[in-house]
């Protein structure tokens, strides 16, 4: 886990966490190596943790069966026993769309569509 310090807001925080996840998505090569599969489940277990800010988790996994295919079948093929990750490697889109999103994601932090609100200690959401 990165730190930021303790005056930075915990949405901030996850922001750049999400940030910090999708740069190292992007970095993983193309290869069906245990190395590669490892830090691909490390990364998107990571991301399901994160509830403060809705990550673009859909977004990650179209990028992922449209430019890193390779990584994304043996990563499939690995988490057989994981559900959430079964899940996640069963999300089809429009590539388009997605990359839309994430760019839209890195440049403001939240995703047209999947709004968070977060209440401070106290408060209700509604």
């Amino acid at each position: 886990m990165m730190d930021y310090g303790s005056d930075t807001p915990i949405i901030e925080l996850k922001r750049r966490e999400i940030l910090f996840l999708i740069k190292k998505i992007e970095s993983i090569p193309d290869l069906n190596t245990n190395d590669c599969v490892r830090q691909l489940i490390v990364c998107l277990n990571q991301l399901c943790r994160i509830t403060v800010v809705t990550p673009p988790i859909t977004e990650i996994m179209i990028y992922l069966h449209t430019y890193k295919p390779v990584l994304h079948d043996a990563t499939r093929a690995a988490t057989r026993t994981s559900t959430v990750l079964q899940l996640l490697f069963q999300i089809q889109g429009d590539i388009q769309l997605a990359e839309r999103k994430i760019r839209q994601f890195i440049r403001s932090g939240f995703v047209e569509g999947k709004n968070t609100v977060v209440a401070k200690k106290g408060e209700r959401c509604e």
